[in-house]
């Protein structure tokens, strides 16, 4: 015979006040010898907004998201970022504005 799990409870407050320096600058982790914490100069309120996204998907072998990841790590950049670019490049080839 199973037991039956008491149901989760979370009793947050309603409102939530903000931390006024987390206002202020966004917070930037550095990767090295020990991650440090350093503050961004450019102040949240006019930082570039974000464009607005949709997600798609495929399929590939593992051994094409090995490789992908590899060379995101070679290059600096995420896989996303590579991917954006192969689809920028299609677009190129098929003589489309680059707008990935």
């Amino acid at each position: 015979m199973s037991k039956k799990k008491a149901p989760l409870v979370f009793n947050a407050p309603h409102t939530v006040t903000p931390r006024p320096e987390a206002k202020k600058t966004a917070e930037v982790l550095e990767v090295g010898q020990g991650a440090t914490k350093k503050e961004s100069k450019q102040p949240l309120e006019t930082a570039e907004p974000k464009k607005e996204t949709v997600y798609i998907g495929a399929q590939i072998s593992e051994e094409a998201r090995k490789q992908l990841r590899i060379l995101a790590v070679q290059e600096g950049k995420t896989s996303q970022d590579l991917i954006l670019e192969a689809i920028n490049d299609l677009f190129m080839k098929h003589k489309l504005n680059r707008i990935a």
